[in-house]
């Protein structure tokens, strides 16, 4: 296939270990700007997208990626790490975009067979696009970000009705696997637990398997866009009111209204619909087996496990895993251990495994999908500005 690569200077592929797969970012700059995207305080939302790097490379630098963690830990960590393209921008809002992505897709499948390949979009889906990614992925999940706020807070995003039935369309489509991200569910969109009902309703009619309810996380540059967007914009900060404890530190807000996220699980068990308070949870369900990040692994599970609406045979896959493949310490040290560079003597225990060395955020979340492990280390550095803390730190 022809690159449509248009960058004046040659960049690198961005690859990034986000709690919930690897991200790959060629393209920077979304055409939408809604209101509480990490890419405001980059000035990349309402801006045309523009690449940074030739897609033809993706593999390349993929197969690298995945060959230094394999000599550094033993793993193939291509068949465990889920693959998601377009962190930066959202691939289906332009022609740009879907191009980018049918070519990226088609040469990563061909490459890593077995990649779990995702992608995360505000676009309309039709009926033409679904094929086509079906023709250059074979399978892939699909994560509409669907929040039930008007255009006023997602202005350049369709309307969320346009989502869902770009939803339907994916669902009707052999290969295509579409979820729900539930981002961010507020008080202003879902104010009652009757319209949470609604809202489950109408994901279930349009063919959603599972929601992934995580809120948003917030780093020191998306909080001081907040802070002074509250203080001039009312509509936000009905939204937003949690930010209001911003001078505190609080990192995860997932409703100005505390009550909105009980609602929504409390409803979605009564509905037998999947919802998950762990992205990773929800990507595992939608590929049929046990969550590649260990969210069941202790003590993780009691923050990110139980909270969930999970049906009762994937919390028994899970469980089972936990309980049949145990890693030894010793292996897990070691892998840990190589994967750092550091002496296996500052590594301490299984469930957790505490590290008595800093680590950055990148490293903590891979290194969790490669030892099945809940990792503790004394200090995160946290090179992504868009989180703040990770497991309650």
């Amino acid at each position: 296939m022809k690159s449509f690569y248009t960058s004046l200077q040659p960049g690198i592929v961005r690859i990034e270990h986000h709690p919930s797969w690897l991200a790959v970012d060629v393209i920077q700059g979304c055409p939408a700007s809604c209101e509480y995207c990490f890419l405001n305080t980059q000035s990349l939302t309402a801006s045309i997208p523009r690449y940074t790097a030739d897609p033809s490379n993706v593999v390349e630098e993929l197969d690298k990626h995945f060959r230094r963690i394999q000599d550094k830990t033993g793993i193939n960590a291509e068949e465990i790490i889920p693959i998601c393209f377009g962190n930066n921008t959202d691939l289906l809002l332009t022609k740009l975009g879907q191009e980018s992505l049918l070519e990226q897709i088609g040469s990563v499948r061909h490459r890593f067979s077995k990649a779990i390949l995702i992608v995360v979009t505000k676009g309309k889906l039709n009926k033409d696009m679904a094929k086509r990614l079906v023709d250059c992925a074979g399978t892939m999940v699909i994560v509409f970000s669907i929040s039930f706020l008007g255009q006023r807070y997602e202005q350049g995003a369709p309307h969320w009705h346009e989502r869902l039935k770009g939803m339907q369309i994916a669902a009707g489509t052999e290969g295509l696997i579409p979820v729900h991200y539930w981002r961010p569910a507020t008080s202003v969109s879902t104010p009652n637990i009757e319209t949470a009902a609604k809202q489950i309703q109408m994901l279930k009619d349009a063919g959603s398997i599972a929601s992934s309810l995580i809120g948003l996380a917030i780093g020191p540059g998306l909080g001081s866009y907040y802070r002074d967007s509250v203080e001039r914009t009312s509509e936000l900060r009905s939204i937003m009111s949690y930010y209001r404890l911003l001078g505190l530190k609080s990192s995860v807000v997932t409703t100005g209204n505390p009550e909105v996220k009980d609602w929504i699980i409390n409803e979605a068990y009564g509905a037998k619909y999947p919802i998950f308070v762990n992205t990773s949870c929800m990507i595992s369900y939608a590929s049929k087996q046990p969550d590649y990040s260990a969210a069941y692994s202790l003590p993780r599970r009691y923050k990110r496990c139980h909270p969930s609406a999970c049906p009762p045979i994937q919390r028994y896959i899970c469980y089972r895993c936990w309980e049949s493949s145990k890693t030894p310490s010793d292996k897990v040290q070691n892998v840990i251990s190589r994967y750092l560079g550091i002496s296996p003597k500052k590594i301490v225990g299984n469930a957790p495994v505490v590290l008595e060395t800093p680590i950055k955020q990148e490293d903590l979340y891979c290194l969790q999908m490669l030892v099945l492990r809940s990792i503790e280390p004394t200090k995160i550095v946290r090179n992504m500005a868009w989180l703040i803390k990770h497991n309650g730190k």
